[in-house]
């Protein structure tokens, strides 16, 4: 059994949570060991894409080439990697400040609206009033209908209830 598994594990580099537990392989160590691949040895069968990786591996190779011959780094992130680990405590610090400058612009942004609303006497307007007055009717109209469900009321109550209580006169208007 052992010898079944140390293969599979060597090669996937399996951890021993994948292993059942057995007193067996409790003390086992597992060893692995990275074997050096050249991918460059293989070659296709098909002469075309043969051509095509043999192109390719070139034009990778004088990329390697250019850019250890001392170029400047061109993407951010390679100049990133030049910095050193100091850049990571610098974006840290540009990101905390970042969020509390907008915690700034948020709190600011509050006070003008509560200073808004004081000088409008209290910030309510004839919509919040009218929406108020909308949500206590529907409220009082699902009392009635628990009260009908719940066999408290009749439905013909229940009507003259709902007419009463919006004020309707029958017109849309």
């Amino acid at each position: 059994m052992l010898a079944v598994v140390n293969g599979p594990v060597t090669m996937w580099r399996l951890t021993e949570q994948y292993l059942p537990k057995m007193p067996e392989l409790k003390d086992y160590k597992y060893e692995y060991e990275a074997k050096d691949v050249n991918f460059d040895t293989y070659k296709y069968a098909d002469k075309v894409r043969e051509k095509q990786r043999m192109k390719k591996l070139a034009e990778e190779k004088a990329k390697r080439v250019k850019a250890l011959d001392g170029a400047p780094p061109t993407s951010a992130k390679q100049k990133k990697a030049t910095h050193g680990a100091w850049s990571e405590k610098t974006e840290a610090k540009e990101r905390k400040e970042e969020r509390r400058a907008k915690k700034e612009r948020k709190r600011e942004f509050l006070r003008n609206e509560k200073r808004k609303a004081e000088g409008k006497g209290g910030g309510e307007d004839e919509g919040d009033r009218d929406e108020e007055d909308e949500w206590t009717e529907l409220q009082r109209e699902e009392r009635l209908a628990k009260k009908v469900r719940t066999r408290r009321m009749g439905k013909e109550e229940f009507e003259r209830e709902i007419e009463v209580g919006s004020g309707d006169d029958g017109s849309d208007f």
